[in-house]
C-alpha cells in the first residue's frame, strides 16, 4: 500500500492565507474529496490525530486547515461568525476540487461538533458541496442549545423557577434583538438593568483561559455585562444569512453513530425537526 501524501497547501480567506494539509494515497483513479471543519475552540491542520489518516485509508483525499490564528495563520478565530466560519469551509472546498487526486469526484464537508453547523450552512449556500457529515453536530439551532446550556448551569447553581423563568426572557430578548440586526454594543447596554438579580451573579466558565488570556474572555456567552465577547452570540444566535435554514435542508439523512458493535441508527431529518417540535420546542429554532 502506498504511503500516505500530505502537501502543505493555503486556503484563502477573509482573514488571509490559512495554512492547510492535503492528505491522500497514490492512486490512478480520482478519489472524492473531505473537508473537515473543526469545532468550537483551536483547531490546527496538523491537529486532527489519526481521524485523517482513517478517513484516507477509506479512499478520500482529505483536507485539514488552521483556524485563524491558530498556528501560524493569521486572523482570530474568536471574533468569528458562523457564516464567516462557512465561506472558510467553501474556500477550502474549492480549493480541494481542484486537486488533481480529486479530480471531479464528489467534495463534501465533515463538521465536528460546531463544524456541523457549519457544514449544514455551507451546504445550503453551494450546491457544488455534494454531501455533509455531521459527527457530534448540532440537533438544534445555536439559540435553543446556548439558551438550553445557560439555563441548565442557573439550575445547577441553585437558582429558583422564578428566576429561571426571568433568565430565559432576558436571553429571548436578546437574541431578537440580534437577530434583528441590532449592534452588539446596542445590546450590552440592556444588560446593567439586570445587574443585581440573583441569576446574574452565575457566570458560567466552560474553557481554561489560555496565557495571557482574560477570564472574561473565555467564559464565552455567559453572564458578563460588559464582557468583551458578545461577538460570540453571533454564534448563538444565525444571522439573517442564515435564517433560511430549517434543519439541514438538503441532508435527508441524521446520521446517529453508535458504538462500534452496535446498530447504527439512520433518522430522516424533517422526522427529527418534527420530533423536536412535538416536544415543546419552538419551530424556529430547531
Amino acid at each position: 500500500m502506498e504511503p500516505i501524501v500530505r502537501e502543505n497547501a493555503r486556503v484563502s480567506t477573509a482573514d488571509g492565507d490559512l495554512d492547510a494539509l492535503i492528505h491522500y494515497r497514490p492512486s490512478p483513479l480520482p478519489q472524492p474529496g473531505l473537508v473537515l471543519v473543526d469545532g468550537s475552540g483551536e483547531g490546527t491542520a496538523d491537529g486532527w490525530g489519526g481521524a485523517v489518516d482513517r478517513l484516507v485509508s477509506c479512499g478520500t483525499v482529505v483536507l485539514t486547515h488552521d483556524k485563524p490564528g491558530c498556528g501560524a495563520s493569521p486572523g482570530d478565530w474568536r471574533t468569528q461568525s458562523l457564516s464567516a466560519r462557512a465561506d472558510e469551509s467553501l474556500a477550502a472546498a474549492a480549493l480541494l476540487r481542484s486537486h488533481p487526486a480529486v479530480a471531479g469526484m464528489k467534495c463534501g464537508l465533515y463538521g465536528v461538533s460546531q463544524g456541523g453547523w457549519v457544514a449544514l450552512i455551507a451546504a445550503a449556500l453551494d450546491a457544488r458541496v455534494q454531501f455533509v457529515i455531521s459527527n457530534s453536530g448540532p440537533g438544534v439551532s445555536p439559540a435553543f442549545q446556548d439558551r438550553f446550556r445557560i439555563l441548565n448551569d442557573l439550575r445547577q447553581d441553585g437558582q429558583n423557577d422564578i428566576s429561571l423563568a426571568e433568565a430565559g426572557r432576558w436571553l429571548d430578548d436578546r437574541a431578537n434583538r440580534l437577530l434583528s440586526g441590532q449592534a452588539p454594543e446596542e445590546v450590552l447596554t440592556q444588560s446593567p438593568r439586570h445587574s443585581r438579580v440573583p441569576w446574574r451573579r452565575t457566570r458560567p466558565v466552560h474553557r481554561r483561559p489560555r496565557s495571557g488570556q482574560r477570564q472574561s474572555e473565555a467564559a464565552g456567552t455567559g453572564f458578563h455585562p460588559h464582557g468583551p465577547r458578545l461577538h460570540s452570540q453571533k454564534h448563538v444566535c444565525r444571522s439573517r444569512r442564515q435564517q433560511h435554514l430549517t434543519g439541514a435542508q438538503r441532508m435527508p439523512i441524521l446520521w446517529i453513530l453508535m458504538p462500534s458493535r452496535e446498530r447504527q441508527v439512520f433518522v430522516p431529518t424533517t422526522l427529527g425537526i418534527e420530533s423536536s417540535t412535538r416536544r415543546g420546542l419552538p419551530p424556529e429554532t430547531v
